[in-house]
């Protein structure tokens, strides 16, 4: 639509058929929106999507030779996630038709899940690292035990098999204590997450931060 695209045939008659296509397909649309107001909500709904997610400038700056290699190399990878996407649109169209303010409310909500997906993503990362750190000073713990307390020593003693073994055995132990003292926050994460996927709009997430 920014590069003013319309389907073509390759030759005049095919042109003609498409052309109609297009308008048939308008005019349907008017008139199931004069009965139900629910398509034109899902229509603004996608507008509002794609104003949240995507930079229009970047867009604006594309070649027909770019907007072409993104439709064929990316975009023809997500018909499941197109999908999930107006699926997405459709739920936030139902939740927020009631609305005075139709795009203030969908445009809310579409942020506050966005606040979400970061916030679980900076929860894993944040697991993540903290598991890194303990097991890191437990290489250290465990080396430092090895011979008189000095790292460099125990470090050294590795080259024997008592002492290789003696180390991969303290490590393991600890590593299993640290399992077991953040399974808790494992279990919460997982189902944080869980939560997350099951509405609607993940799709509209997934397709988003799927594009390049």
């Amino acid at each position: 639509m920014t590069q003013d695209l319309v389907p073509h045939g390759s030759r005049p008659s095919h042109d003609a058929i498409l052309r109609q296509f297009l308008k048939n397909s308008a005019s349907i649309v008017d008139a199931v929106e004069e009965v139900d107001p629910y398509w034109n909500y899902r229509n603004r709904a996608l507008r509002l999507a794609h104003e949240e997610y995507l930079n229009f400038d970047r867009l604006n700056e594309m070649s027909i030779r770019d907007v072409l290699a993104l439709r064929t190399s990316t975009w023809g990878r997500q018909v499941e996630s197109r999908d999930a996407l107006f699926d997405a649109v459709g739920q936030l169209a139902r939740e927020a038709s009631s609305e005075i303010d139709f795009d203030k409310a969908v445009s809310e909500k579409m942020r506050d899940y966005r606040q979400l997906a970061a916030e679980l993503e900076d929860s894993r990362a944040e697991l993540n690292f903290r598991i890194h750190c303990e097991l890191g000073k437990s290489l250290l713990g465990a080396a430092g035990a090895g011979t008189a307390g000095t790292a460099a020593g125990a470090i050294a003693s590795l080259g024997t098999g008592m002492g290789a073994a003696a180390f991969l055995v303290a490590a393991a132990y600890f590593a299993l204590e640290k399992v077991q003292e953040y399974k808790p926050m494992a279990d919460q994460l997982r189902q944080l997450e869980a939560e997350f996927g099951m509405d609607a709009r993940f799709g509209m997430h997934n397709f988003y931060a799927s594009l390049p």
